[in-house]
C-alpha cells in the first residue's frame, strides 16, 4: 500500500531518508512515497512533518512530536573543543553559516556583536558545510542527531526552543486509520 509523507527536504535528507530502511525492512508491503517542498503543509499527502511555528490548518489533525532546539555545531577540523560557555564573542571569532531562518542574525543581533555569515538556502545545506568545516551552523537539534552521534560535527551549543517550535505532524482529520497508516505512524513517532 502507498503512503504519502511530505517533509522539506532539509527535514527529508537529514532525518528521515537516513532511517528509511527501518520501516522498508520490516513492513515491505508499504510503499512509502516520500514529497518535498518548501511548504509541506501545503501538500495533500497522508502524512505531512512540519517543523517550525505551530502550523495554521483547518480539517487536520496536528500533533507536536517534539520540541526544536537549535544546536551550534561545526566540523572537528574546525573546532576541536568548545569553551565550557560558549559567549557570542566566540562564536563571532568564526564564520557563522545561516539558513533561510537567518538564526545567528536573531540571536546575535540582541547582543550587539557583529558577525560574518554565508547563508544558504536550506538547513541541509548550512549542516553539510558544517561538516566540512567551513564555518559553525546554527540548526535543529533533530536535524544534526546523525552527524553528532557519527563524530562527524561537535555540538558547541544548545539554544531552547522558541515557544511553540517543534516538529508537527499533520494529517486529514476524517480519514480512516488502514493498518498501514498506523504503521506509517508509529513508525514516525518512534524515529523522533
Amino acid at each position: 500500500m502507498r503512503i504519502s509523507v511530505a517533509l522539506s527536504p532539509s527535514l527529508a535528507a537529514k532525518w528521515l531518508i537516513p532511517s528509511l530502511s527501518e520501516i522498508a525492512e520490516t513492513n515491505p508491503e508499504i510503499d512509502l512515497q516520500i514529497i518535498t517542498a518548501q511548504a509541506p503543509d501545503q501538500s495533500d499527502a497522508e502524512f505531512i512533518l512540519h517543523l517550525g511555528a505551530p502550523p495554521s490548518t483547518t480539517g487536520r489533525k496536528v500533533d507536536l512530536l517534539c520540541e526544536a532546539p537549535l544546536v551550534a555545531v561545526a566540523g572537528p577540523t574546525l573546532i576541536a573543543r568548545a569553551p565550557v560557555i560558549a559567549r557570542e564573542s566566540f562564536f563571532a571569532q568564526y564564520i557563522l553559516i545561516e539558513d533561510a531562518s537567518r538564526p545567528w542574525a536573531k540571536w546575535l543581533s540582541e547582543s550587539g556583536t557583529t558577525f560574518q555569515s554565508h547563508q544558504v538556502a536550506q538547513t541541509a545545506l548550512a549542516l553539510d558545510a558544517a561538516e566540512a568545516g567551513t564555518g559553525i551552523a546554527l540548526v535543529p537539534a533533530i536535524m544534526a542527531k546523525d552527524a553528532l552521534a557519527a563524530g562527524r560535527l561537535v555540538k558547541l551549543k544548545e539554544f531552547p526552543p522558541e515557544p511553540g517550535h517543534g516538529l508537527y505532524l499533520i494529517r486529514p482529520a476524517n480519514t480512516p486509520a488502514s493498518a498501514a497508516r498506523r504503521i506509517v505512524e508509529d513508525w514516525i513517532r518512534s524515529a523522533v
